[in-house]
């Protein structure tokens, strides 16, 4: 059973500009909980959810891309090891952001903006620099505006 908890003005989601954090314990397990969170997924702009372990923040995106069945191109930002679900792109490795010298904020700002085609995007929140640059480009460029961006925090 999946329990949500949702607070405002949560000061790690703050910095992601999210405007609330939902706190998510277990998984979905019938369709009603899956429906509870769509406006998460569906919705433009930036989302912040705190789980338990990048495993289970995976387990939660897969299931819910999967239900909902409507991106085509889907995106992560991470710099945790693993098979990322649903053939996402890492857009880390993607437009190498994590290389050394080319995690710059007008590298990735370039990047962003000549680059991004994607309907959805996760960020797997590691406090790297490149992750508060990807921010702050995203932001600038106004993807938020067309594409839900969902960032997930460790507990």
């Amino acid at each position: 059973m999946m329990k949500l908890t949702s607070r405002s003005s949560h000061a790690a989601c703050q910095h992601y500009y999210a405007d609330r954090v939902v706190h998510v314990t277990g998984q979905p397990e019938t369709e009603e909980e899956i429906l509870s969170m769509q406006d998460l997924f569906l919705t433009p702009g930036f989302h912040c959810l705190q789980v338990g372990s990048i495993e289970e923040a995976r387990l939660l995106i897969e299931r819910y891309l999967v239900s909902l069945f409507c991106f085509k191109n889907i995106a992560v930002a991470t710099s945790f090891d693993g098979q990322v679900p649903l053939s996402a792109v890492n857009i880390f490795d993607e437009y190498q952001l994590n290389q050394h010298g080319k995690n710059t904020a007008q590298h990735i700002d370039m990047s962003i903006t000549e680059l991004f085609y994607y309907d959805f995007l996760w960020i797997e929140a590691d406090g790297e620099v490149a992750t508060d640059q990807l921010y702050d480009a995203l932001r600038a460029s106004n993807i938020h505006t067309h594409t839900p961006i969902v960032t997930f925090i460790l507990d």
